[in-house]
């Protein structure tokens, strides 16, 4: 439960070329990149911090699902032979799979979001290898003044969004074996 700009301000630190990775990558003799300024791991560091920001509430969201699959269905399947692959891909799969479709859609819509990382981290560079569309938006309308642009920006991102949720909620009737 920490700030989103706390958190990636924290992960800007920690990244730096005299920063706690690359200090930890020293202790062990490997000389480190500057994550935040190279043209080939300043857009994987940004999903990292994304992905690491995220995995909390998609572990607390899974611990509560799995939490509520019943002992009595595995205990029936382990005696009549299930093993555990066969347990996990009949039972557990299919009554977690509506938390399955939600973190999906979570995150989905999550990574085509990401502003504050990108603005603290990186602002866009090195050149445009962190420019996503989002922070694309910000600089067209509030950098350079083109608001129609950034609007209309706004508006292809909120159809992006729109589609790719839809598409998941569609393909729920497949994912999805235990609704109620």
């Amino acid at each position: 439960m920490v700030s989103l700009v706390a958190w990636t301000i924290v992960w800007q630190f920690l990244l730096q070329s005299n920063g706690g990775v690359n200090g930890l990558l020293d202790a062990v003799g490997v000389t480190g990149p500057n994550w935040l300024r190279g043209g080939s791991t300043a857009m994987a560091s940004v999903v990292v911090v994304q992905v690491l920001k995220n995995v909390g509430l998609n572990m607390v969201l899974f611990l509560a699902a799995l939490q509520g699959v019943p002992r009595q269905l595995y205990e029936a399947a382990a005696l009549d032979g299930a093993g555990a692959w066969t347990r996990f891909r009949r039972i557990t799969l299919p009554l977690i799979s509506p938390t399955v479709l939600l973190t999906s859609i979570i995150t989905v819509v999550g990574s085509l979001q990401v502003f504050a990382q990108i603005a603290v981290l990186t602002q866009g560079g090195p050149g445009t290898s962190t420019t996503v569309l989002v922070y694309y938006l910000y600089q067209q309308a509030f950098q350079f003044h083109h608001f129609g642009y950034g609007a209309t920006l706004s508006v292809l991102l909120f159809a992006i969004v729109a589609a790719l949720t839809l598409l998941q909620w569609r393909m729920r009737r497949k994912w999805v074996f235990h609704e109620s």
